[in-house]
């Protein structure tokens, strides 16, 4: 099937129009198949998940803002972007919520993270991790990027994806965030 579009942003519909024809565009609330991502602006969120609470939703927005972001997270979006997102990233996003996982924009994802309290883990799991894979997991919960962490420890960036790669498959997680939820647990 394909993916929906419902907003009432004219420069949405034709962006997402130039860079992805296959989509279609839907009428009316009752028309959304919920087994497909529709993506919609900020104001449709509400109403689209009243009558589809288990939607796959993206919302795009003209002013994107952390404060806004959280809220559109709790009432059940799956994505969150800039209504000029690149096409790379749109893609990516669209890929990510089709497969029933959470996307935002890296920034995005590290502000979430920085605002979770820390506390002592009591995640039995986390027990399954080499020290090393710990204490990557503990950078990861405290927001740093891969970047900053390959400083800190003197590791590459890429020791640092090797190891996260290995954190998620051991801990069944598929992001930063969740994984910050359970350090922080």
């Amino acid at each position: 099937m394909k993916p929906q579009i419902y907003t009432s942003l004219q420069y949405l519909l034709q962006r997402i129009k130039e860079v992805l024809p296959e989509f279609v565009e839907i009428e009316g609330l009752e028309a959304v198949d919920p087994s497909v991502v529709t993506i919609c602006d900020k104001d449709s969120l509400a109403p689209l998940l009243e009558l589809h609470p288990l939607l796959k939703t993206f919302v795009l927005s003209n002013t994107p803002s952390f404060q806004e972001g959280e809220e559109l997270l709790a009432l059940g979006a799956k994505g969150y972007a800039n209504t000029y997102i690149h096409e790379t990233h749109l893609m990516q996003a669209l890929s990510v919520i089709e497969s029933g996982n959470i996307w935002l924009y890296p920034e995005f994802m590290q502000h979430l993270i920085t605002k979770i309290q820390p506390k002592e883990p009591k995640d039995d799991r986390l027990e399954l991790l080499t020290e090393r894979e710990k204490e990557i997991a503990q950078l990861v919960a405290k927001g740093m990027t891969n970047k900053e962490m390959a400083s800190e420890l003197s590791i590459t960036e890429r020791t640092v994806k090797n190891h996260l790669s290995h954190i998620f498959e051991k801990l069944q997680v598929t992001d930063r965030l969740s994984l910050a939820l359970m350090v922080n647990a």
